[in-house]
């Protein structure tokens, strides 16, 4: 399977945090694992750590790419923009429905 690259990945987290790419929330949640559905038709899932944001799992483009946490957050010490791009603050809430996403 063909992966993402991270570049591409920040480009899709830069839109979700600029508005132009809208998420909904696939209910019902599973436990510690949220998924959303994008308004571009990527899927993005993410590790619930006791109720707060950890890191994304996986994301997966809409022609079917898909990358996994080994892939988005290398053990390397390079500069990481998905780091950045996370969000932070109300983001989680007013941005990625978050309440909705893990509680139904």
């Amino acid at each position: 399977m063909e992966k993402i690259p991270r570049e591409e990945v920040a480009d899709f987290l830069r839109a979700i945090k600029r508005g132009w790419i809208t998420l909904a929330p696939i209910v019902p949640p599973e436990t510690l694992y949220p998924k959303w559905l994008a308004s571009n038709g990527w899927k993005v899932c993410v590790f619930d750590d006791a109720g707060c944001w950890d890191y994304i799992e996986w994301v997966e483009s809409s022609d079917g790419r898909r990358s996994e946490y080994q892939d988005l957050y290398p053990e390397v010490s390079e500069p990481n923009p998905i780091y950045e791009l996370e969000p932070d603050g109300d983001e989680v809430e007013t941005i990625w429905h978050w309440t909705t996403a893990v509680y139904g």
